[in-house]
């Protein structure tokens, strides 16, 4: 088996990377951080995958997650019996199941398996690692599930699980049975329903023999009951006569009641009692006449509201101007407004300037002058002569400065000339004052003369005799309204009193602690004499009945039998007898359960024993099982004890001739007498047992195509000397095995 050749799509911090494992060994000697360790997990990976990142976790995910981003993962190329394979895989950045898998060979596409390392080596991820990927920290800790079963086909050719699987399966199914720690188990489950029969079977058989003196106690208390029912009857027979005498005078004690109560009501009201529709009309009468009074408060007119419109009549009112002399003013308002207008029109004087006009013609013409010779000169600048361009042009300039100097001379002469006063304007000035004074005077005489002027103040004028109107209308109207509806209220008062005065008169009845209270007392003795009325005639006429019935003619003489305490006794005698009938049919509910209970729990016992004779079964199959398993290790620990020494001669016998191994070949070796442990070895000899154990296991486990061993820096500890005899080492295997190797110094460069 042979690596061909890989390519790194992004792995960790390699991208875009190619290798070719043609020569053997491959030597790949690099200073840190080349990426060896990369390549090493890259190949791996395209074996078997990484695993799903659990929570936080920095796992090798997480660890080669390309450090640029892109495509995660590659593919690889192998040979194996004489065919090529190629591997192509891409991760996910957290779980497996996001991951894509690929196998070919022979240009076609195959089934993936589950695990193509596990499918191509036969071991586990953990097996392989501890075999044919050595690097500086492998170690001796012994041999994992996977290697085990790879050995035992080695020397048995067994198929596929192999002891560990048979082991688990026996347990399992021997756990079934009972549990290794604590209770559990159909064995313990088992004890536990037979000790619940016992105790069934023991209550039932003991409740079976107290079940002959429930039955005699039965029996007894018959007979006495039968006894306590004649002396009961023949009692009750000689009392039967006291008793119906008892009853009709009960009666006609309780129709005596009734007649006192009903003579009471008669003598308290001799006119009689008001009928239910006279109540409904007293009622209705008394409640109307309240909601009446209600209201008739709610229609008051206020004290404060009457005294407001009384000044209003004697006040206000009597000193606002009438209509006429309202309507005057705004007629002279209006006139003055009219002048004004007129006089805005009215020029205040006369002031001639006719001669001034003529001299206005002069800066008209030296300004168009002045824009001509302007336009001459940008023009002969242009096109003739910049110099002659630029003198028309300063004398346009002085031509403009000269129409301005000539225009405010003309303008001076013209403000000069004198001017005439205006006769009319004059005397609409006088109107309009004298009107003006004869509107404030009539202003003045209400207090409405301001700085605001005489048409301001006469709408204030206007505004406030209109405010005060309209408040007396509104509080002469709400006196109105509230006298109407006062006098309406009080006659339908007068009317609900004279109804209730009638009724109450028809009955003689007169009111006391309120008008309510006495229409409730009616009410209430309304009811009681009616029913106190009925109630007698139903109990005189039910003793009359009774007493025909029982033909009660005469009573009997002498003392009464008491019947009580036979009938106390009687009752108490049932009961017990109820007792006893209740726990014989319970006790005999058990009883009858007992042939079940027992064969029951005889068919419990049988099947605890046969559940306990598997698990002796089970037992000593593990027994058998794990001998045999030990047996087994025996016949392939010496195969790899002979490769062991044969790799360690070849590098020094740091272990001496005696060497042991278990059966997870774990080292033991004799040193002056005294078998010691690995843990006594120095770093360098650690590292040369732990690569000779490697490279036996591999020899043993492959015997018909071994597979490529990557070494990634394994000699990190050795000396010089040792390091010679590693390269020799190394030279050997690659006759016969694909080394892939790598280091980072030039000291363990192994070419």
């Amino acid at each position: 088996m042979k690596l061909l050749n890989c390519h790194i799509e992004n792995f960790g911090n390699m991208s875009g990377r190619d290798f070719d494992f043609g020569e053997n060994p491959t030597v790949l000697c690099e200073p840190n951080g080349y990426g060896k360790t990369t390549l090493a997990a890259f190949i791996k990976a395209m074996f078997y995958g990484l695993p799903t990142t659990r929570g936080k976790s920095f796992d090798e995910r997480q660890r080669y997650l390309p450090f640029g981003g892109g495509k995660f993962g590659g593919n690889i190329t192998f040979s194996k019996g004489g065919k090529t394979y190629r591997i192509e895989r891409f991760f996910d950045k957290k779980s497996q199941t996001g991951d894509i898998a690929a196998l070919y060979s022979g240009g076609k596409e195959l089934p993936v398996p589950e695990c193509i390392g596990k499918d191509t080596f036969g071991l586990d991820e953990a097996s392989f690692m501890r075999t044919v990927f050595i690097d500086s920290s492998a170690d001796m800790s012994g041999v994992t599930g996977g290697i085990s079963e790879k050995l035992n086909k080695f020397v048995d050719n067994s198929g596929d699980g192999g002891f560990e699987a048979a082991y688990g399966l026996l347990e399992k199914v021997q756990k079934t049975y009972k549990a290794q720690r604590g209770g559990g188990g159909k064995i313990s489950e088992r004890n536990e329903l037979i000790k619940a029969l016992e105790d069934k079977r023991r209550n039932a058989e003991n409740v079976s023999a107290k079940l002959g003196e429930k039955y005699r106690e039965r029996e007894r208390l018959k007979e006495e009951i039968a006894q306590a029912e004649i002396s009961l009857k023949a009692a009750a027979s000689a009392d039967g006569v006291f008793q119906q005498w008892e009853n009709y005078e009960r009666m006609l004690a309780r129709a005596s009641v009734a007649a006192d109560e009903f003579e009471k009501l008669k003598a308290k009201y001799p006119a009689g009692l008001p009928d239910g529709d006279e109540l409904s009309a007293l009622n209705a009468a008394a409640n109307k006449m309240a909601n009446e009074k209600s209201r008739l408060a709610a229609f008051a007119f206020s004290a404060e509201k009457a005294a407001r419109l009384k000044g209003l009549e004697n006040g206000e009112l009597k000193n606002l101007p009438d209509e006429s002399a309202v309507e005057g003013c705004r007629e002279k308002i209006s006139e003055l407004g009219a002048m004004r207008e007129r006089f805005k029109s009215v020029p205040a004087a006369v002031a001639p300037a006719v001669e001034a006009k003529k001299g206005a013609v002069l800066p008209v013409v030296i300004i168009a002058f002045a824009a001509a010779i302007i336009i001459i000169g940008v023009v002969l600048a242009v096109t003739v002569n910049l110099l002659t361009g630029i003198i028309a042009l300063v004398i346009g300039v002085c031509c403009v400065f000269a129409s301005g100097f000539a225009y405010f001379n003309t303008r001076l002469k013209t403000v000069a000339a004198p001017a005439e006063a205006n006769p009319e304007y004059l005397k609409l000035q006088s109107e309009i004052a004298l009107l003006e004074s004869r509107i404030k005077g009539f202003l003045s005489g209400y207090g409405y003369l301001t700085e605001s002027g005489a048409e301001a103040d006469f709408n204030n004028l206007i505004t406030e005799i209109n405010k005060i109107k309209i408040e007396y209308s509104v509080l002469d109207s709400e006196r109105k309204a509230c006298e109407e509806s006062a006098a309406h209220t009080r006659a339908v008062i007068e009317d609900c009193d004279a109804e209730i005065n009638r009724i109450l008169n028809k009955y003689s009845v007169r009111v006391e602690g309120g008008l309510a209270g006495t229409i409730g007392r009616l009410e209430n003795d309304s009811r009681e004499y009616a029913y106190y009325g009925k109630r007698l005639k139903e109990l005189s006429a039910e003793a009359q009945s009774y007493k025909a019935e029982y033909g009660l003619t005469q009573k009997p003489e002498g003392e009464r039998r008491d019947t009580g305490s036979l009938s106390e006794r009687l009752s108490l005698l049932n009961k017990e007898l109820t007792r006893v009938d209740r726990e014989i049919s319970d006790d005999e509910d058990v009883t009858g359960k007992l042939p079940t209970i027992v064969s029951e729990l005889e068919n419990e016992k049988s099947l605890l024993g046969e559940d306990k004779e598997k698990y002796d079964v089970l037992c000593k199959a593990k027994e058998f099982l794990q001998k045999a398993e030990n047996n087994l290790k025996e016949k392939y620990i010496l195969p790899v004890k002979e490769r062991f020494m044969h790799y360690s001669a070849a590098l020094e016998r740091a272990l001496g001739e005696k060497v042991v191994f278990d059966t997870d070949f774990n080292i033991r070796y004799d040193r002056g007498g005294e078998i010691k442990s690995d843990k006594h070895l120095s770093a360098g000899q650690y590292g040369l047992c732990a690569l000779c154990l490697r490279l036996a296991l591999v020899d043993v486990m492959f015997n018909e195509e071994r597979p490529f061993i990557v070494m990634d820096d394994p000699f990190v500890n050795l000396d010089a000397e040792h390091m010679a005899r590693a390269v020799k080492l190394i030279g050997e295997l690659a006759k016969d095995v694909q080394i892939i190797y790598f280091c980072c110094h030039e000291s363990r460069n192994i070419r």
